[in-house]
């Protein structure tokens, strides 16, 4: 048997090209793997110094690829070269450039060569995981952490380059704090890293500073508005906001004006005084908020965290971690088969089906053992109901519900899915004590 090897040429990794990020295929037979701007630069980095693809390795400690490593090593030192300024994400020109300068170059190798960057890297995620924070019970799933990682680069860049210019010790109190904050950012859509960059990346207070300011940061970036799960709850206990999501209205998502409505705007004004915030205004910072806590599962998998890591303690350790495999299955507590492609289905019902509300997380031979349309009633088993995150408040609703809706009676349907979506959001704004950060 022969095995086809593809040598990429020293000529092939350095020359200049026209693209930012040219693409090369390393082809065997027919088939084709790409390889991205991040993967040349490695590819550039080793060929320079092929003794630190160890190194490198290393450092990631399970959480973050070795071109994501060089990635982020490479813009610290960047960083430290041009006075902790905010450097963008490389491309293959960029390194190029860069790493014909000798002093950059020196840089690079040494703080890879040192332990200070696996250490640093180290204590990043030992703050991110909670694992040795008493304040937190149960700590934050790996898979969480590595997707993090993976899907906002920027940010994490922005933390672990604070914890590099900002060399002090913290706190049991300010390490919650900071996970707070960056997940709120990560899971609230924060925008805007290189200007967060400039105002605070050597603000030693900024992990104690309230997140008032960062919600709608002038009234274009930052994050979401968080909303307290009190408001939520009398919200969506509204028998006219049940009763609207039974039509077509467009404004169902917005913000209904009267009652808790207007506390809600109240509550907009009290935390943002200098905005005056009016209700056109507020609708959208409602309705894309309600978005975030319909859909984004890691709320979901951080409610469950306790199952995810008991359950899944192999899978967490795994290097790679994609969506698409995953142990476990993203169950329906009211079952899908008895909504899609269904007629006489409430809409109702088909708007909130396919949200958090009404996702758990759980093993994939559960799952198949259970089948796909047993009712949200055979959810009886307290310890079932407890590692599903099903609590009693919700559980109330659901129990209600033995068979399919096939009328315009949705109020259990409603109700449970609502209330355990509040329930998902206020274990979120509970462990990560979210009030204190809001004056």
């Amino acid at each position: 048997m022969r095995i086809i090897s593809n040598v990429i040429d020293d000529e092939v990794l350095h020359e200049e090209s026209t693209d930012e990020n040219p693409t090369l295929f390393v082809r065997t037979n027919s088939s084709g793997t790409t390889l991205t701007g991040d993967d040349l630069i490695y590819s550039i980095y080793k060929s320079i110094f092929p003794e630190a693809k160890n190194l490198i390795e290393n450092i990631g400690i399970n959480f973050i690829t070795p071109t994501q490593v060089l990635s982020i090593v490479s813009r610290i030192v960047a960083s430290d070269l041009e006075n902790t300024l905010y450097v963008k994400k490389m491309n293959v020109k960029d390194f190029q450039r860069r790493i014909r300068d000798e002093e950059f170059k020196g840089n690079l190798r040494t703080l890879i060569e040192s332990n200070e960057i696996e250490a640093l890297f180290k204590h990043a995620i030992d703050i991110l995981s909670c694992k040795h924070n008493s304040l937190l019970d149960g700590e934050i799933p790996p898979v969480i952490i590595k997707h993090f990682i993976k899907r906002d680069q920027d940010l994490f860049l922005f933390f672990v380059y604070w914890l590099h210019v900002n060399k002090m010790s913290i706190s049991e109190k300010m390490q919650l704090k900071m996970v707070a904050k960056i997940f709120s950012f990560v899971w609230f859509d924060f925008s805007n890293v290189p200007l967060l960059w400039k105002e605070n990346i050597t603000n030693q207070s900024f992990w104690n500073e309230p997140l008032n300011e960062l919600f709608w940061w002038n009234g274009e970036h930052g994050i979401h508005f968080l909303i307290k799960p009190q408001l939520l709850r009398d919200y969506y206990s509204l028998s006219q906001i049940e009763n609207l999501f039974k039509t077509d209205d467009k404004h169902k998502w917005g913000l209904w004006e009267e009652g808790v409505g207007k506390k809600i705007l109240h509550y907009y004004n009290q935390i943002k005084p200098t905005q005056d915030i009016s209700l056109e205004i507020a609708n959208r910072y409602f309705w894309e908020f309600i978005g975030k806590i319909q859909h984004n599962k890691q709320l979901v998998l951080f409610a469950q965290r306790n199952y995810i890591n008991s359950t899944f303690k192999e899978f967490n350790q795994m290097d790679e971690i994609e969506d698409t495999n995953v142990p476990w299955d993203w169950d329906h507590i009211y079952p899908s088969e008895w909504v899609y492609r269904k007629v006489y289905c409430n809409r109702a019902i088909k708007d909130w089906n396919n949200t958090n509300g009404n996702f758990r997380a759980i093993s994939l031979e559960h799952n198949r053992s259970r089948g796909n349309k047993q009712s949200p009633k055979n959810i009886s088993e307290a310890q079932e109901r407890d590692f599903s995150f099903i609590l009693e408040n919700d559980w109330e609703f659901w129990q209600n519900i033995d068979n399919r809706i096939y009328d315009d009676n949705i109020h259990y349907h409603f109700r449970a899915i609502t209330t355990r979506m509040i329930n998902i959001y206020q274990k979120f704004w509970d462990d990560f004590k979210i009030n204190h950060l809001i004056i």
